[in-house]
Formats: structure tokens, C-alpha cells, sequence
């Protein structure tokens, strides 16, 4: 597992519970990263569509939100016992997107903000 791979791996969601999600992987230490969404949540501006043309193992249009970092906290062990896997990679134009959200809105932190910036292999903006 290495940043900008996606995940889909099973996520504890407050209201429903355990559900399988795509997560795009960030941190591979701390199994942090950015949820992929079959709808936008509010605020809907953090969300950045993405097609399956961009990542192919969608099978609708999808919303990654930019607008927190989430944790797996047992995604690598999903990923090793075969409970989870990695689907695909967020290519450059795609992170450049999703970066870019980030950075426009500025609704996560400047050291989470870092965080994305290292693991895309993107420049801060001063």
C-alpha cells in the first residue's frame, strides 16, 4: 500500500455502521486518508467528482471529500488478510484536482494540508 493508491476497505460510518468504502490513501503509517463518496455531504464545494473514466473500478460518478482526512485504523491489516484491497491509483491530473480543492477552500489544516501535499508529491502553495 503506498500513498495515492485507493482502498476499498471496510469504514465504521457513525450513523450506518460498517460499510465498504473507497478511500484514497494518504498516510500509509497513521491509515489515513480521503473518502471517495456516491454522493457530496455538506459542505457539497470539499467534494471533487470523479468519473469511472478517471478511476476505472467506479461504476458511477463519486465525490472524494476534501474535506477531512479520515482513518482505517486496521486498513493495512484489511489489506494483508484480503478483508480489503487496493483498487486503483490517483493519477497526477486527478491529484492535482483534489489538491487543489484542498488548498482553495482551506478547510482542513495547514499540517494536514502538508500531509496531502507530501504523499501527491505536490508543492504547498506559499
Amino acid at each position: 500500500m503506498n500513498p495515492c493508491d485507493v482502498a476499498h476497505a471496510t469504514f465504521h460510518v457513525a450513523k450506518t455502521g460498517p460499510k465498504f468504502k473507497f478511500l484514497i490513501v494518504v498516510d500509509t503509517k497513521r491509515n489515513l486518508g480521503l473518502l471517495i463518496n456516491s454522493k457530496p455531504f455538506t459542505p457539497p464545494a470539499a467534494h471533487v467528482r470523479v468519473t469511472p473514466t478517471e478511476l476505472p473500478f467506479l461504476d458511477h460518478d463519486s465525490f472524494v471529500d476534501t474535506a477531512q482526512l479520515v482513518c482505517i485504523h486496521d486498513l493495512d491489516e484489511q489489506i494483508a488478510t484480503g478483508k480489503g484491497k487496493i483498487v486503483g491509483h490517483v493519477d497526477e491530473p486527478l491529484r492535482q484536482r483534489i489538491y487543489t480543492a484542498i488548498t482553495t477552500l482551506g478547510l482542513l489544516p495547514t499540517v494536514q494540508q502538508r500531509l496531502i501535499a507530501d504523499a501527491f508529491g505536490l508543492a504547498l502553495p506559499a
